[in-house]
């Protein structure tokens, strides 16, 4: 692997910035992570072993402790946040046990350049807690007013930028890197889209 051990661990623990719930399986990952450790020598796994499959060994536990029958969902489901885009715009990411939800809305003032994001997260919980942890919904006006996840919180920093790049009249085309291949294929739908609407 590309990162030993301590790094594929240290990724880990960063990673409830993106996926919140992850903090209640945080001490139940240490502790099977902890088993692996060799006082005096560097943390190694065996063999078929590493940070991403003990992660999912804890979300698996702890899902299920907390009542979550996860019994019918794959590893990769554990550990891998999974989206799916659906025209013209629907975004939704999900692992075991949450989700978030990104709609774009046109802008109610009809300016071609703005839209809402509306954005909905959600993480299964048991009875007793859905009352204690629901939150409460939060407007945002300016951008970084609120601190969401650290993806997010990136892409609002650059959305503004990008805007304002897009309208650049010396502009003639973009470079798209291939993990941005939906957004090509949306593009596409979205051309195809247009041209059939132009024939009415």
């Amino acid at each position: 692997d590309k990162y030993g051990p301590e790094e594929q661990v240290e990724g880990i623990r960063e990673l409830p910035e993106t996926f919140p719930s992850l903090l209640r399986t945080l001490p139940r990952f240490e502790e099977l992570v902890d088993g692996y450790r060799v006082e005096g020598e560097p943390l190694a796994f065996p063999d078929g072993v590493t940070a991403r499959t003990v992660l999912q060994q804890a979300t698996r536990e702890v899902l299920t402790e907390m009542g979550l029958d996860v019994s019918d969902l794959t590893d990769a489901q554990m550990s891998d946040n999974h989206g799916w885009v659906l025209f013209p715009n629907f975004f939704m990411t999900v692992r075991a046990g949450e989700a978030t939800i990104i709609l774009a809305q046109p802008d109610p003032g009809g300016d071609p350049n703005r839209c809402i994001w509306q954005i909905t997260s959600v993480m299964w919980l048991p009875d007793e807690m859905k009352d204690v942890l629901r939150a409460d919904l939060v407007d945002v006006e300016e951008p970084g007013e609120f601190k969401y996840f650290e993806a997010l919180q990136q892409d609002y920093e650059q959305m503004p930028r990008q805007q304002r790049g897009l309208r650049n009249k010396a502009l003639d085309h973009l470079t798209l890197v291939s993990e941005e291949v939906v957004v090509a294929h949306f593009h596409s739908v979205l051309d195809r889209y247009l041209a059939e609407r132009s024939q009415y």
